[in-house]
């Protein structure tokens, strides 16, 4: 009896698509060739590369997934699959970005064929002193979709900001603003800590002074709509 990632005729053309990783990637690009339908595609991997190297070591044929736009994965299984696809919309998931990782995720976008570019880019960041991780990576994917991004979340995983210590972060938070004015039509952002403590919009103004507003994100950043903060709404 065939299993799904061996047989070729499927009754049926798929939009969505989510699996677990495969040992043998060449399995999951047999079973992709059947189905040029796809558009979305979400591959659950362990967060440690050793895996996922065999994506890059298995060069997945540019054949598949020709319709691809929306992307879930580890940062090099995204390296290996969005040059040549009309990528929009890319997610490393709960898989952290280092130095390396964010360089080859930023220059798979560059390849990305979508008609309007990156609209839409989630990711993981380490903790970093001043917070340079975070800056760091926005200033290069600015330089990659800075005229075309539309939405970026960035979630700090190690991070714990308590309201108790919010006047500490008001440097930090305005460097990270700044880093953003280099994308010309994003219109939401999202910088999300482990949230242990949960805050009010009232209570992060009360910390923050007016780098807490929407309204102050808005004078660097016109074209924000909305703007989320530690799992906060800003107001």
């Amino acid at each position: 009896m065939p299993t799904l990632y061996q047989q070729t005729n499927f009754p049926f053309s798929l939009v969505r698509f989510a699996c677990y990783f495969l040992r043998e990637p060449s399995h999951l690009f047999n079973l992709f060739a059947t189905q040029p339908s796809i558009r979305s595609l979400t591959i659950y991997e362990p967060d440690y590369p050793s895996y996922t190297r065999r994506y890059i070591r298995a060069n997945p044929p540019l054949s598949i997934l020709p319709n691809l736009t929306s992307i879930r994965a580890n940062p090099l299984t995204i390296h290996s699959l969005v040059p040549g696809r009309p990528v929009s919309h890319a997610d490393s998931g709960s898989a952290i970005l280092f130095n390396t990782t964010a360089y080859l995720f930023c220059e798979s976008l560059k390849e990305s064929t979508a008609p309007s570019g990156i609209q839409s880019v989630a990711v993981c960041i380490l903790e970093t002193k001043f917070w340079t991780g975070a800056s760091d990576f926005i200033t290069r994917l600015a330089g990659v979709c800075g005229p075309c991004l539309k939405e970026l979340k960035l979630t700090t995983p190690d991070l714990s900001v308590g309201m108790a210590r919010l006047g500490d972060y008001v440097a930090l938070v305005e460097v990270l603003v700044a880093s953003l004015e280099g994308f010309t039509r994003l219109e939401r952002f999202e910088f999300s800590d482990m949230q242990i403590e949960i805050m009010t919009p009232e209570i992060l103004a009360e910390g923050l002074g007016s780098v807490g507003t929407l309204a102050f994100w808005q004078t660097r950043v016109p074209t924000l709509r909305n703007v989320t903060l530690f799992g906060v709404n800003l107001a």
